[in-house]
């Protein structure tokens, strides 16, 4: 009988992304895989350069075996001898004739009753997140049920530290059901069953993100539309329209609407196949952008890894040549002086003015830095001005582009960044260069893109307004 695939906490993390990461994986060209950046997996897994200090206070016990089956030989030795904590344990057991193969960041022991005695142990993530994310209880109880295996008893919880070192925990049977079905999926993944074409912007985040276009694409299939859910997939693929061109055939009242699938959303999923099929922009609403007085476009670059916002740029309009401005924390340590010029500038603002932004990004990191640093009167009028671009775009305009970036839109309208392979991520990894390298060439990288980007916003909100008079489309 040929093995089984094993099951992985990694998979429950790729199937949120995307499912075909999973199957690719395991039955895919491995040639088609796009080579994983060090500081992509760091992201993904959302692991913390702050993990190196939770071990040095912890001091757990280090597994050394470099092979799965050593390495889980000497991990139950570990916990047999009873150490506090283990650091880089690896959990093994055979479940419903597969194995399952589990690497926690920690193992801590606690009180209770087990196989080893008087005590077990839990399972304990080191994480960059604030809070304890719902692929992150999937894995924790994946741990849980192989500590189950391994030392006799479920432990009563399993936990996160947090970027904060603020440890959160749960308990796995809380999400025992919600495991249990997730694992069904991905299991008969692992067995063959292929997940159907769909691309979301999960997708994007997977090695496989090149393939997963290719295949959409050449099917012409309708998750090629921007921002349609999985519900609406399934009630399209119900009602035998799969392609582009069955979507923009389609009579939405001939389809009986389910809860979250109106008629009305059919109806513009039936636009966005005709404007993806003809390659033409649709307004259905007039893109009315509330703005007053001195405009200015504003754009956040941050490192999750070291929890900061080190970049605030704008760009102010002029009648004659339009003027970007900067604060920069050069360092983490720096943020909060860079939070104190960026309160100063903003007292010598105009009485009128508006700030335009791209997405609900710098909206809401402003309230979270104001409720670190202080806020002031000043910052309580820029936080009312702040007008959501994005927003604007969604109510108001359909592209022919499956996703709705800034960089997306404002490159297919003609605008063009400087750095054809600027992005988030590659600021992240620029900053990153310059704290461990104090390479300024990264640093000025990244500042370069943050101009463009704001750049870019400004050439949205023109766009949008020489096309505020342009007739409208229909639903």
């Amino acid at each position: 009988m040929t093995p089984r695939h094993p099951l992985t906490a990694s998979q429950f993390l790729h199937y949120e992304f995307c499912p075909n990461w999973v199957w690719l994986d395991v039955y895919g060209n491995h040639a088609d895989r796009a080579p994983m950046s060090g500081l992509l997996e760091k992201l993904l897994e959302q692991g913390v350069v702050h993990e190196q200090l939770v071990i040095g206070e912890l001091q757990p016990t280090k597994v050394t075996a470099t092979t799965t089956a050593a390495a889980a030989e000497e991990t139950r030795a570990l916990m047999y001898a009873g150490v506090e904590a283990i650091h880089g344990a690896v959990l093994t057991a055979t479940i419903e004739d597969r194995e399952w193969i589990g690497r926690p960041d920690l193992l801590l022991r606690r009180s209770g009753d087990s196989a080893f005695g008087r005590y077990c142990y839990e399972p304990v993530e080191i994480k960059s997140s604030h809070e304890m994310k719902p692929v992150q209880r999937l894995q924790l109880t994946f741990f849980a049920l192989l500590l189950q295996e391994v030392q006799g008893t479920l432990p009563p919880r399993g936990g996160i530290i947090t970027i904060q070192g603020e440890r959160l925990y749960f308990d796995p049977r809380d999400t025992m059901d919600r495991f249990t079905t997730r694992r069904r999926e991905i299991e008969r993944i692992l067995d063959g069953q292929e997940p159907p074409i769909t691309l979301t912007r999960g997708c994007l985040q997977s090695p496989w993100a090149q393939v997963c276009l290719s295949r959409a694409t050449t099917a012409r299939d309708i998750s090629l539309l921007y921002n349609i859910d999985r519900l609406s997939i399934d009630l399209l693929r119900r009602n035998a329209i799969h392609s582009l061109e069955d979507a923009a055939m389609m009579d939405p009242a001939l389809i009986s609407p389910i809860p979250g699938v109106s008629r009305e959303r059919l109806a513009h999923i039936r636009l966005q196949a005709e404007s993806f099929l003809h390659q033409r922009v649709h307004m259905v609403r007039e893109p009315h952008v509330a703005d007053a007085g001195l405009r200015i476009h504003f754009d956040i670059e941050a490192d999750p890894l070291v929890d900061t916002e080190y970049l605030f740029g704008f760009l102010i309009e002029r009648d004659t040549q339009d003027e970007y401005i900067h604060f920069l924390a050069e360092h983490p340590s720096d943020e909060a002086m860079m939070w104190k010029q960026f309160l100063a500038w903003i007292e010598t603002l105009p009485a009128t003015y508006t700030i335009f932004h791209y997405a609900p990004y710098e909206k809401h990191h402003v309230a979270l830095l104001a409720a670190k640093y202080g806020s002031t009167p000043a910052l309580e009028r820029f936080q009312e001005r702040l007008v959501d671009l994005f927003e604007v775009v969604q109510r108001c305009v359909i592209f022919p582009l499956s996703f709705y970036s800034l960089k997306d839109i404002c490159k297919y309208l003609g605008f063009s960044w400087r750095n054809a392979q600027s992005s988030g991520t590659q600021s992240i990894f620029w900053y990153e260069q310059w704290l461990e390298n104090n390479d300024r060439a990264a640093l000025d990288a990244a500042l370069q893109y943050n101009e463009d980007d704001v750049r870019a916003s400004a050439f949205l909100r023109r766009w949008l307004e020489s096309h505020s008079t342009q007739q409208l489309t229909r639903l």
